[in-house]
C-alpha cells in the first residue's frame, strides 16, 4: 500500500511459515496486475531513499504553528537540523546520527486520535546533506 500503485487484479499465491517452532507468524504472498501509478502513502517516519526521509511531527501541528514554520524557514534563519533515527521501536533506546537534514516538501495532513478527533499534522521531507552509506541504509530499513 505504500507504493502508491492501484492493482486492477489481486491473486494470492501462497502462505509462508516464517519460522516455524519459534512464532506463528505468517506471510501472505500476492501478485498484483494491472497497476496504476498513484500518490505513495509512507510510513510515519522513514528513509524514501538513501538521501529523503519522511518524518511527521507531532499531533495538532499544522502549517501555520510556530513550530513548522521555523523548521520551512530554516535556511533563512540559520537553524541547523540534525537526523537521529532508532532501526524500530523494539531495539532498545539506542539512536543513530544521520547527519544534518533540511526540509525541501512539506505538507499538512490529519490523523484521528483514539477518541476519533481529526488532528492536524505535518509531514516533512528531509533532505540529508550527505547521503547515508548503502551499509548503513540497509542496516536501518531492513
Amino acid at each position: 500500500e505504500e507504493t502508491g500503485y492501484t492493482a486492477e487484479h489481486i491473486t494470492k499465491l501462497t502462505t509462508i511459515a516464517t519460522t516455524v517452532g519459534f512464532s506463528n507468524e505468517k506471510i501472505h504472498l500476492y501478485a498484483a496486475e494491472g497497476l496504476t501509478p498513484g500518490k505513495q502513502h509512507t510510513d510515519e517516519d522513514e528513509f524514501i531513499n538513501e538521501q529523503i526521509f519522511s518524518w511527521m511531527t507531532r499531533s495538532k501541528v499544522s502549517i501555520d504553528s510556530p513550530e513548522s514554520r521555523e523548521i520551512i524557514n530554516s535556511d533563512q534563519s540559520g537553524l541547523k537540523i540534525y537526523l537521529f533515527v532508532k532501526k524500530s521501536d523494539g531495539e532498545g533506546t539506542d539512536f543513530y546520527y544521520m547527519g544534518k537534514v533540511s526540509p525541501v516538501a512539506w505538507e499538512e495532513t490529519t490523523i484521528r486520535n483514539d477518541k476519533g478527533q481529526t488532528l492536524p499534522i505535518m509531514n516533512f521531507k528531509m533532505k540529508m546533506e550527505h547521503a547515508v552509506r548503502s551499509d548503513i541504509y540497509e542496516y536501518i530499513t531492513n
